[in-house]
């Protein structure tokens, strides 16, 4: 299981992802980050990168996604009990069952 606590560790992750991507010989342009499932639970992720992720079935309890930016992320079934959103961009994201 992928556990995520902060920026920093949601970018090596990130970098994980999309070196695994590549080495797959899959289009860069096709990426998209895949936290299904993941613990973020408390997580510290203010003004965070979510373009598009993948955050179906996660623990965002306690998370703080001020600012954070979740245009296109699916984000259901997730656990929001306690995040934060405060100015989070959610345009077009997906929050059906969370």
């Amino acid at each position: 299981m992928i556990r995520i606590r902060n920026i920093e560790e949601l970018e090596v992750e990130r970098e994980r992802q999309y070196e695994a991507w590549l080495e797959a010989g899959k289009e860069a342009d096709d990426f998209k980050l895949d936290l299904e499932g993941a613990d973020l639970h408390g997580a510290y992720l203010k003004w965070a990168d979510l373009t598009e992720a993948n955050l179906t079935g996660a623990n965002l309890t306690g998370a703080n996604l001020s600012k954070a930016d979740l245009f296109r992320a699916t984000v259901s079934g997730a656990d929001l009990i306690g995040a934060d959103l405060m100015g989070a961009y959610l345009q077009q994201a997906d929050l059906s069952g969370s």
